[in-house]
């Protein structure tokens, strides 16, 4: 073959991939091809096919700020999209009432290529201003606008299917059942990025544990020791009980709420002796006891052992992410811990025959924990209601908006858990507006039972003669 003929080929081949990106394009936005559609052949296929990886693994490198390292092996996984495409072609082609044919298999496929491309570029460009505005991610407008794009990728893709094909009405509905079962899998089991953040040493320690035989081994004498180490309530006095605890290890915001919670009962409600912290987080591996489920378990157990259960107050500090089926949120990889609810800690409760409580839930959502735990002697709050997230859980804040305002600002000039919480709220939700919180106030919650109400008077009484005393 001679330069000036392959050139000529070369020229063919890019005008025929540009044509069908142009079909792409027209599809995408719903309009039908108002031009002949062109043969392609199995080389031109295979250039677009990886011309619309290339656009993927670009966008990928988009989105993470900063150095980054490649990984090629992923380029292994995630074809399920291009399989399950090529089957609902061939099938939808094979069915087609059609005689003789319009478009064939081969051809209808590298249209479906070019929609998914020109949709996939689009839709990153849309999502850059989410993934690099940190304060976006996981908010309703980010969800919002997932949503769309989903909804639109799916919709051009299946009435592209539908209307090229003619496909009868059992078809296009078995076409939209297995499109909808391919967006699933692809949502729930999603292959290998191509790109990972590089991360300075220091910065891979904050976030991930390195399990050893050893760090275990010292992780159960920490959590043994803590629990012996726990001092008896002393009788015909008030005294505060606590357990603070911080499932959720990827962010150091739970860590330093945990910190602030335990530092505010040992300086303010003389708890000495009296407090656990459970916390994950590879900073406290070797010092405090994991936050599973088992140690939270065994910490309400060992308390209520160690309290005079008719006079002392048991106070309780949650702190982590929530979901709206009001579980909160744990993580410490590679161990794998349980979602607590708030059915499981009032059981827990009830068991160990814990009368006088306190519990505070600082979590999106929680709410939705308070009709579960509330009775005459307990008081419960809660960081938002049931239908609402909160604020503060981020990788930049100290403090959640939340444990920052009620706990670390308003308990320092107050000794009552009611009178904090009442004081916080408004604070609570300057700072949200002041914040441009877009999913509408928290709208912290309380619920005080008439039976704690007179214990934590009597609590809040000693402590201020304490300090009258000290004074």
């Amino acid at each position: 073959m001679t330069i000036s003929g392959a050139t000529s080929d070369c020229r063919y081949s890019l005008l025929a991939i540009f044509k069908f990106l142009k079909l792409g394009f027209k599809t995408a936005f719903f309009q039908r091809p108002n031009t002949a559609i062109p043969d392609i052949t199995p080389v031109q296929l295979l250039a677009m096919v990886v011309l619309a990886e290339l656009i993927v693994i670009l966008f990928e490198r988009f989105d993470i700020k900063g150095p980054a390292t490649f990984y090629p092996n992923s380029l292994m996984w995630g074809w399920t999209y291009i399989v399950i495409s090529l089957w609902l072609c061939w099938f939808l082609v094979r069915r087609s009432a059609e005689s003789p044919l319009r478009i064939s298999v081969i051809n209808l496929f590298a249209i479906v290529i070019a929609q998914g491309l020109i949709i996939d570029t689009i839709s990153n460009i849309a999502y850059l201003p989410i993934i690099h505005g940190s304060e976006l991610i996981g908010s309703s407008i980010h969800w919002a606008l997932y949503g769309a794009l989903v909804i639109w990728g799916a919709s051009a893709f299946i009435y592209l299917l539908i209307r090229q094909t003619r496909a009868s009405r059992k078809d296009a509905v078995l076409a939209a059942l297995v499109t909808i079962a391919m967006y699933f899998l692809a949502y729930n089991f999603q292959k290998p990025l191509y790109w990972y953040g590089d991360r300075s040493e220091t910065e891979s320690s904050q976030v991930y544990l390195e399990l050893t035989q050893a760090g275990i081994e010292e992780q159960l004498k920490v959590a043994e020791k803590q629990r012996n180490s726990l001092k008896p309530g002393r009788e015909g006095k008030v005294e505060l009980f606590s357990i603070s605890f911080a499932p959720y290890a990827s962010e150091d915001v739970f860590l330093n709420e945990s910190i602030m919670i335990n530092n505010l009962v040992l300086n303010r409600f003389d708890a000495g002796g009296h407090n656990q912290e459970l916390i994950n987080h590879v900073k406290t591996h070797l010092d405090k006891p994991w936050a599973t489920l088992e140690n939270l378990e065994r910490a309400i157990y060992e308390s209520a052992q160690k309290m005079n259960k008719d006079e002392d107050v048991l106070f309780i500090y949650l702190t982590s992410h929530g979901s709206k089926d009001f579980k909160l949120s744990a993580s410490h990889w590679p161990l794998k811990i349980g979602e607590l609810t708030p059915q499981t800690l009032n059981l827990w409760l009830d068991k160990a025959g814990i009368k006088n409580r306190v519990i505070a839930v600082s979590a999106c959502y929680s709410g939705g924990w308070i009709g579960v735990l509330k009775n005459d002697h307990t008081l419960v709050m809660s960081a938002a209601d049931k239908d609402h997230t909160s604020y503060g859980c981020g990788r930049k804040s100290e403090l959640t908006y939340f444990g920052n305002a009620v706990f670390n600002e308003a308990m320092r000039h107050t000794l009552s858990f009611e009178k904090a919480f009442q004081r916080a709220v408004p604070v609570i939700k300057n700072r949200e507006e002041e914040a441009k919180k877009d999913d509408g106030f928290s709208n912290p919650q309380i619920f005080v039972g008439n039976g704690i109400r007179p214990i934590l008077n009597e609590l809040e009484k000693h402590l201020e003669a304490s300090e009258t005393a000290a004074n």
